[in-house]
């Protein structure tokens, strides 16, 4: 079985929307990846905290896309918290109600993937972007409403193949 997974981190360009960044590891695939898993946070640098909590979850298949974000505020006398999410958009990060930046998958690259911000970030955010690619990968990214009644199932007839493993995100957005 030939999967290949390789992660790299970088700092989200800031700058005046719309604009690219690309997100590559020379040599990792030979061709392009498959997939992108994008994992952001309110962290301007490595190991260093940030005032309050900022967290994008984002996946993409080169077809559709789908993120979701959720942020907290720090040191306020009530609770802050607001979560959203968008079928349109590989990244997708929140400052309370209102984006805070927004990216849609733009192009794969060989060995990489290139992002479109529309919205950027106010601060240089770090983004780990998780490659995936390989010849037996065979991948789809979708979303789907999950029944609100107890012990109800949701059935699915995407993606067309039965997978061998999923990754399943949300939240009450």
């Amino acid at each position: 079985m030939s999967v290949i997974v390789r992660a790299v981190r970088q700092a989200a360009t800031v700058s005046s929307p719309p604009y690219t960044q690309t997100f590559t590891v020379p040599g990792a695939f030979g061709g392009n990846p498959k997939a992108a898993i994008f994992i952001v946070t309110g962290a301007v640098t490595e190991a260093t905290f940030a005032n309050g909590a900022q967290l994008s979850f984002g996946i993409t298949d080169g077809t559709r896309q789908f993120a979701i974000s959720s942020a907290a505020q720090d040191n306020v006398a009530t609770s802050n918290c607001h979560n959203r999410k968008s079928n349109t958009n590989c990244i997708y990060m929140i400052a309370g109600t209102a984006v805070d930046a927004a990216a849609n998958f733009n192009a794969w690259v060989t060995d990489g993937e290139q992002i479109n911000w529309t919205d950027a970030p106010p601060v240089a955010a770090l983004v780990t972007c998780i490659l995936l690619g390989g010849t037996d990968l065979s991948v789809y990214a979708g979303d789907f409403t999950a029944s609100s009644s107890v012990n109800t199932g949701t059935t699915v007839t995407a993606p067309g193949f039965q997978p061998d493993h999923l990754i399943i995100m949300g939240n009450s957005a």
